[in-house]
C-alpha cells in the first residue's frame, strides 16, 4: 500500500509501484482531493471541475501501473493548513480515514513520504506523519 496526500504523487514512485504490482497486490491510497492543485499555466481552475480531473488521472495512471484502482480519502486538500477548511477537524477526521483503510486493505508493506515530504510540502509531511503515527 502507498498512501500520499495527493492525486498525482504516485508518480514520484510508480515504477516501484509497477514492478510489484507483478508479484503482489498494490494499492494506492489518496489522502485528499486535490482541489487547489492548480497552476496558471494549467488552464484548468481549482475546485470541484479540478477534483474531477485528477481523479480521473489517478485511476488511469493506477491502471497504467497494473495496480489495483485508488482509493480516495476525500480530505480537503491543504487539510487547513492553508486557511480554507478547519485544520483540527480535517486532521482528525483523516487519522481516522487512514486508520480503516489500513485496516480494512491489511497490507504487508506501507509506502509513504519521509518527514521532507519529498518536495517539503506541507499536506505531504502531514499525511506521512498520520501514516507512520499510526
Amino acid at each position: 500500500m502507498a498512501i500520499f496526500a495527493h492525486p498525482d504523487d504516485e508518480t514520484t514512485i510508480g515504477p516501484v509501484l509497477a514492478k510489484y504490482a507483478a508479484l503482489s497486490d498494490v494499492y494506492l491510497v489518496v489522502a485528499t482531493d486535490g482541489r487547489y492543485g492548480s497552476t496558471d499555466y494549467s488552464g484548468l481552475p481549482a475546485g470541484d471541475s479540478l477534483i474531477s480531473v485528477r481523479t480521473e488521472e489517478t485511476k488511469c495512471a493506477c491502471k497504467e501501473l497494473g495496480i489495483n484502482p485508488p482509493h480516495f480519502l476525500d480530505a480537503k486538500d491543504g487539510l487547513g493548513l492553508n486557511g480554507n477548511h478547519n485544520f483540527y477537524e480535517e486532521v482528525a477526521s483523516l487519522k481516522n480515514r487512514i486508520k480503516e483503510k489500513i485496516a480494512e486493505l491489511n497490507p504487508d508493506v506501507i509506502l509513504t513520504f519521509g518527514p521532507d515530504g519529498d518536495t517539503g510540502h506541507p499536506d505531504h509531511r502531514l499525511v506521512a506523519m498520520l501514516t507512520l503515527e499510526i
